[in-house]
């Protein structure tokens, strides 16, 4: 599929492509507030999908990941209990999550020098 085929599949159509229909999908006064922000990097939103990193995830209307970069400019109150996670050539990340838990469990099963996505991850 090309980037024009795919971006509304995951914006305007999500709540249909997933076979959703109790609101989940669409951005909306009392919506369920699912999110992804990426940063304006000056491409068409259909490019940018190609090869995104995410600035923020929201799940559930709670943040669960945010960039650094973002993070430093918001309200700490909303990160106190973030673990930050980096990887390797794409920047790094505060997560709502315990990621030493997490890496431990990884290792125990694909061993120390695990990657992501092909690139080392650092907690």
């Amino acid at each position: 599929m090309t980037a024009e085929e795919i971006y509304p599949m995951v914006t305007t159509q999500a709540a249909r492509v997933l076979r959703l229909h109790r609101g989940e999908g669409e951005i909306r006064p009392g919506g369920i507030a699912d999110l992804l922000a990426v940063n304006d990097s000056g491409r068409s939103p259909a490019e940018a999908l190609q090869n995104f990193c995410p600035a923020m995830v929201i799940l559930g209307g709670r943040i669960q990941l945010v960039s650094t970069n973002l993070a430093a400019r918001i309200d700490p109150i909303f990160t106190r209990h973030f673990h930050k996670i980096e990887l390797e050539g794409r920047g790094s990340w505060l997560v709502n999550a315990n990621v030493c838990q997490l890496r431990d469990a990884t290792e125990a099963v694909l061993g120390p020098n695990f990657e992501l996505a092909g690139r080392r991850v650092r907690v």
